[in-house]
C-alpha cells in the first residue's frame, strides 16, 4: 500500500518491507533477508527486472552501511562537488558559514550534453 506522503513508496502492513520507486529503479527495504528474496522473486516473474546488488549511490547520494553498528550513513559529497563544479567555486575553502550570496559572482557554466531548450519544452 503506498504511503499517503508519497505514492512512489509503498509498505508491507504484514512484513514491514519498503519498496521505493524512482522512474525504474527500486529500492527493497526490509529486516528479514528471506522475505526480501522472495519478493525479488515475485518481481523476476512478474518483470524483466536486474539486480544490481546492495545499494551505494542512489539519486547522488551514497550510502554507507556499517553491518557490525547497524547503521547507515547518507553522503552528499558528490553532490556538493558537482555544485561547487557548476557555480566556479570548486577551488574554495571550507567554512563553518555560508557567505552572503553578494559576496561571490555565482554563474552557473552550461550543462554539458543537454538537450536544446525546444526539445525540453516539448516533452
Amino acid at each position: 500500500m503506498p504511503i499517503l506522503a508519497n505514492p512512489y513508496i509503498f509498505v508491507s502492513q504484514q512484513s514491514g518491507q519498503i519498496i521505493i520507486i524512482y522512474v525504474n529503479n527500486l529500492i527493497l527495504i526490509g529486516q528479514d533477508v528471506r522475505t526480501i528474496k522472495l519478493l525479488k522473486e515475485a518481481l523476476r516473474n512478474k518483470y524483466k527486472v536486474r539486480n544490481l546488488g546492495l545499494i551505494v549511490y542512489y539519486l547522488g547520494i551514497q550510502i554507507i552501511r556499517n553491518h557490525q553498528a547497524r547503521s547507515i550513513r547518507l553522503v552528499q559529497d558528490a553532490y556538493i562537488r558537482k555544485i561547487l563544479y557548476t557555480f566556479h567555486i570548486e577551488n574554495c575553502a571550507p567554512a563553518s558559514t555560508p557567505i552572503y550570496p553578494s559576496a561571490v559572482d555565482f554563474k552557473p557554466r552550461k550543462p554539458k550534453n543537454q538537450a536544446p531548450l525546444e526539445l525540453v519544452k516539448r516533452y
